[in-house]
């Protein structure tokens, strides 16, 4: 004899269903897009009510489509001005350089970092095309 679902349990399955249903690109979107948030101070426990700085927004899909820039990218220019144009501030950048594997250290400008998104990712895609002799 079964015994009945517990209310948590229920709400599990419903959950792993509607996941299912998500297909996997969204489901990809989602993390990304929960990867990219930190929670806000607000959200801990010991926080004050007071003077609590509300986090601007990150905006994950113009990131997203500087990342799909960046892959088409044929030159480095180019993929400079991809991410120049988008405004980044620092945040949205750690952001994007999260996503395309590119290590940020604390001390680094805004234009230090958007120089190094650009030689590892396009930078290095195009040094590797041309030890191959290919374009």
């Amino acid at each position: 004899m079964q015994q009945p679902k517990s209310k948590s349990t229920s709400i599990f399955q419903d959950l792993a269903e509607a996941v299912d249903r998500l297909g996997e690109r969204a489901v990809q979107t989602l993390l990304r897009d929960a990867i990219a948030r930190k929670p806000s101070e607000a959200s801990k426990k010991n926080a004050p009510h007071k003077n609590v700085k509300i986090p601007p927004v990150i905006r994950t899909s113009v990131i997203q489509s500087t990342v799909d820039r960046l892959q088409k990218a044929v030159s480095r220019e180019e993929a400079k001005h991809s991410i120049e144009v988008s405004e980044f501030s620092r945040r949205e950048l750690e952001a994007l350089a999260r996503l395309v594997d590119v290590p940020v250290r604390k001390d680094m400008k805004i234009g230090d970092i958007e120089d190094l998104i650009v030689n590892m990712t396009v930078g290095g895609r195009l040094n590797s095309q041309a030890i191959r002799g290919t374009s």
